[in-house]
């Protein structure tokens, strides 16, 4: 299996993805384009995650964006372009956005 070869974190942060349901909205570091239209594409984070807000790493701003998705909001979101007018509370444990964040900016 491919998670055999990833460190914990990742395959956890990717199974999360999938499972709490970001892969619907979002393309990831693995998957193909966005399914819907007007979503923020995640599959380059590292590009760009630590330059989106001033003074904040990929990391806090990724972290930011998936525990408290009102705060800022992405300008690559397109409202209309799908079934929610924003990103819905996840409400996901500490562990489990670490893990998000690790596999959303694997290298």
């Amino acid at each position: 299996r491919l998670d055999q070869a990833l460190p914990s974190s990742i395959a956890e942060g990717r199974q999360l993805f999938h499972a709490k349901g970001c892969s619907g909205c979002h393309a990831g570091p693995e998957s193909s384009p966005d399914l819907m239209t007007g979503f923020p594409s995640l599959a380059d984070a590292p590009a760009w995650a630590g330059e989106r807000r001033q003074g904040m790493t990929a990391e806090e701003y990724l972290r930011e964006s998936i525990a408290a998705p009102g705060v800022y909001i992405s300008p690559a979101f397109q409202p209309g372009g799908g079934p929610t007018t924003g990103m819905p509370q996840l409400r996901l444990a500490a562990a489990e956005i670490d893990a998000l964040v690790e596999f959303l900016l694997q290298r």
